[in-house]
Formats: structure tokens, sequence, C-alpha cells
């Protein structure tokens, strides 16, 4: 089966002018060359052929046939059906794939589906959207394809056939076959035809062909919300519209409106709020968890690629063994007036592990751990400025860093952090400083007199161990309390955190919730030479 897949394209757009040569990405690339790189992805197919005119404006589109290396024919300017009849018998393709330059997600994996069926069916005709063919023909547009994924399949016979029984005057501009099927209702019940469904209910309403600038927006936001990736499929098409017009009544959508009304900042953890990553698009609330996927308000499946609960869920989410060790124990009891005896075994164990520390203090969160960390460090050292590198939470002593600029912490995870109700007194308390720039903290040591230097060991990257070996150096020769950071790395290496991997060891060390795989349980572990004491 020697399939070619036919671009019909021409500069000549009324309702748009020169749509496809107008850009569809950030990067600028133009909507026919999109057409053509998404199509190149295709594994059953043998050639792309770009069939346009003898007009001269349609130079261009022959230069970016050439410069895509595909093929291209240019016939009369007026006749779609004999261009394709002369570019298909040209290239002694057997089966054509009717693709428009205006359908910039046209999806590979779809066209070779198709084309998987069509030999299969050994049929001669297929059409995935129904506007392709007359409505008569289809008994429910319930469960079809939007325009915009407009994929016709046909053998040669037909479109040859086609061509010598289809007068000229009743060929429409830019139809093939389609015309032919409307016009001739008998014949094409005797057709082989099939009209290919898909699995999702409630999306052949959607527009996606670009006739429009309101079209050529709606393309351009798909493209940016994917960008860099241009390769995005149909499912991952329909997830964007859905999310992007509340389908289903969203009940993600209800409950942040809720939230909005009735909680101070929308949620309790600023780095989880939905404004800071994708507003109105961002799933934000879950119901249910399991292994590495996570399901939102409207049983929508995703894979967790964020750390899995920022480097908490080492396990996996819901892991039976330990759920199972937590509902035994809250059926003891929960909150009482007297103290759990789990805490001095895990005390135990950590000190085990960390055997040159001496002393552990438990906290709920990781903020809450990182802030007690600070709290010890400036009851011990000899100045109470701090030099941090990395998030630590959202407590006032971290924030102050933003009193002098609002930007300071910008660098450091997560953009526009307000130090709004942080006191103005403790403006030149927090300092910050960037991952791997060790002349800017040598800078910031001796003009701010740096008592306390507090960060994450790594975390989106390989740790830079030159770089902390310096920082350890200099933390011993200046006197300095080092504090490491490790609620996103701590065991995701090896049992402890990765400052055991790379032998470069703090005077504090916090661990967040990944003792507990996700459970509120964090910690503080001090070295016996940092004596100060926290009630």
């Amino acid at each position: 089966m020697y399939v070619s897949i036919i671009i019909q394209s021409r500069v000549g757009s009324k309702r748009l002018k020169r749509k496809n040569l107008l850009s569809i990405t950030r990067n600028n690339i133009s909507l026919i060359e999109v057409v053509i790189k998404r199509l190149k992805k295709s594994k059953l197919v043998n050639n792309i052929i770009l069939a346009t005119s003898k007009k001269k404006e349609n130079n261009i589109l022959v230069e970016i046939a050439k410069r895509n290396k595909i093929l291209f024919y240019r016939g009369k300017e007026n006749d779609t059906l004999d261009r394709f009849y002369h570019a298909a018998k040209k290239y002694k393709t057997k089966t054509i794939v009717r693709i428009t330059s205006d359908c910039a997600l046209v999806d590979p994996k779809l066209i070779d589906k198709f084309l998987r069926v069509f030999k299969r069916k050994k049929i001669l005709y297929l059409s995935n959207t129904y506007h392709l063919i007359d409505d008569d023909l289809v008994q429910s547009k319930k469960f079809l394809y939007p325009d915009g994924f407009d994929i016709e399949i046909f053998s040669f016979e037909l479109l040859e056939k086609v061509q010598k029984n289809f007068p000229i005057k009743d060929r429409v501009e830019g139809g093939v076959i389609t015309p032919y099927l409307r016009k001739n209702k008998r014949e094409s019940r005797n057709l082989k035809i099939y009209l290919p469904k898909t699995n999702i209910p409630n999306i052949s309403h959607y527009k996606l062909s670009v006739d429009n600038f309101e079209d050529l927006r709606l393309i351009r936001e798909i493209y940016d919300f994917y960008y860099p990736n241009i390769y995005f499929n149909f499912l991952d098409v329909i997830n964007f519209l859905n999310l992007k017009y509340n389908k289903n009544k969203s009940n993600n959508n209800i409950y942040i409106k809720k939230a909005k009304k009735n909680i101070m900042g929308e949620n309790m953890l600023l780095s989880k709020n939905h404004n800071m990553i994708l507003p109105n698009l961002w799933p934000t609330y879950f119901s249910r968890t399991s292994g590495i996927n996570v399901w939102d308000l409207n049983n929508r499946k995703y894979a967790d690629m964020s750390l899995m609960g920022v480097g908490t869920n080492i396990l996996g989410y819901s892991n039976r063994q330990i759920d199972n060790s937590v509902i035994s124990t809250v059926k003891k009891g929960n909150l009482c007036t007297l103290n759990c005896p789990e805490e001095v075994d895990l005390s135990q164990k950590l000190l085990e592990i960390h055997p040159w520390f001496d002393k552990v203090k438990f906290a709920r969160t990781g903020g809450e751990a990182n802030a007690i960390s600070i709290r010890i460090a400036r009851s011990s050292a000899k100045s109470q400025n701090i030099a941090i590198c990395g998030y630590h939470g959202w407590h006032d002593w971290y924030l102050s860093a933003n009193l002098r600029n609002k930007k300071n912490l910008d660098q450091h995870l997560l953009k526009g952090l307000s130090p709004l109700g942080v006191p103005k007194n403790l403006k030149n308390t927090t300092y910050t400083f960037n991952y791997g720039d060790f002349k800017s903290l040598i800078k910031l040591v001796k003009l701010k007199k740096i008592g306390i230097i507090k960060m994450e060991v790594c975390r989106s990257t390989k740790p830079n161990i030159l770089f902390l070996r310096k920082i350890r150096k200099l933390c011993t020769k200046k006197n300095i309390i080092l504090i490491f950071d490790e609620c996103t790395t701590g065991f995701r290496e090896c049992l402890g955190g990765i400052h055991k991997k790379i032998k470069i060891y703090p005077d504090l060390l916090v661990l967040g919730k990944t003792l507990g795989n996700g459970l509120c349980n964090n910690s503080c572990i001090r070295k016996k030479e940092i004596n100060g004491k926290f009630f």
C-alpha cells in the first residue's frame, strides 16, 4: 500500500489572507510548516506532497516544500480535484491521505491508526469528520472528530473514477472526493465508506481549523500552552479544551470559586496555588491517588511529574503498607495530652542514620522545620544574619529577603513572593545568593556579617560538589553555621539525604515529609557543637 499525504494549500485565502504563512508558535513557525513537521511523524506514509497552483503568489509555498524536503505539484488554480489526481498520478501513489493546510493540529498517530483501518477493512473511502460527507450518511455526531482534525483517506482507484465522471461545472473549490459523494448519494451508499469514531463524547462541535483570526488565536493559545513541544496529540488538545471551556461542569472550577470566597490566598500552600502555575487550567484539587498517578475531581488521570508532592512520596502515593500502618495507629488514638512513643523511636533511628548529629526536633510542615532550624542556629551563631539559596517556606525570616527588593527571591523556585505583613525591622537580616556563585557569597559574608548559611543541596540538577565543598570550608573557617534543607532531596538517592552520598556534612539538617511518605512528619537534626536550645 504505497501511501502519500497530499496537502492542499494556496496562498490566496479569502477569509484570512495568507493564513498558511502566519506564525502560530512562540518561535514563529508558520501554519503550513507546523503541519508539515507534524505529518513527518507518521510512520506509515511513504511521502508528503504539497499540491498548489501555478499562480505566482504560490512560489513561496514551493520554497517551503523544498526547504522541508517534501514533494510538490503545481496545477490548476481553481480545480483542487484535478491537482490531487495529477499529483497522485505523477508520484504513483495508491492510497491518498488528504490534509488541508489550515488543520494545524493534525495528528500523525491518528493518520497511522486510520491507515491501518483502511487497509484492514479494504475500503475505498474513510473520513473522520462528519462535515466532510453528507449528514444523511452520519447516523450520530455524538462521537465524531471535530473540524480541524480532518483526515480523508481514499484509493487512487476512487480518485480516478471521480476525476473522470465528475463534471468541472459541478466541482467545488477546495473539494476533492466529498462534493462527488454529496452529489451522487445513491452511488455513495454503495461505496465502502468508513467513518471512525472517538471514544470521547461531545467534542464534534469544536472548531479547530483556521479560517479567521478567532480560530488563529485559539490555535496559538494551544501551541503556547504546550511550547516548546509542537508534537502534542489529539487527546492533549481535547484535555486543553475541556480545561479551557470547563466541560462537564468542572468540579475543579466550582471549588476554586468557593476557595476564593472562603480561604485567604485560596489555599493552604502558596506552592500549590493554581495562580502560581496555570491559572484556571491547573487541576488544583485531587480526588484520589495511587502509585505515580493523581485523579482530579472530574476523574481525569494524571501522571505526577512534580517530584511526587515536591519530594515527599518516594514510595508512591497511597502505599498500601504505609497506609495500613497509619490506619492501625490512628485507631489507637490521635493527638492527646501525652506524647506518642513513636517519636522517640524515630529520633533514635534518625541519629543512627546520621551519627554525626546528636539531637532531633520534629515538626508538622517543612516550612515549620526550616523555621525551627533558623531559631536553633540563631541561638548559637555569632551573627543573626542569614544567607540563603533555595526555597525554605513562607515564614517571616525567609520572606524578609524581599523587603529590600520584591524580586530577591524570584530565582529561588517561586516568583512574586510578597513580604506583606512581614515586620519591617527584619529587612536587613536575610540575604540571597545564587547556586554555584561562590564569589557573590564571599562578598555577602564580608559585607553583611553573615552568621548562618542555609541552602538546598540541589533541586532539579545534580549537586555542584565543588561549590558545596567550598561553602563547607568557608563555614568552618569563618565559624558560620551551615544548614542543609533536604525537604526535597532527602531520602531520594540514599538513606538519610543526598549530603551523605556526596560526603559533605552540614551543622543542621532539615528533612521533609519523606519521613512519612507524604504524611505530616518533618524534622530538624543538629550537631552537638550547635548548643543552642529550642523550647
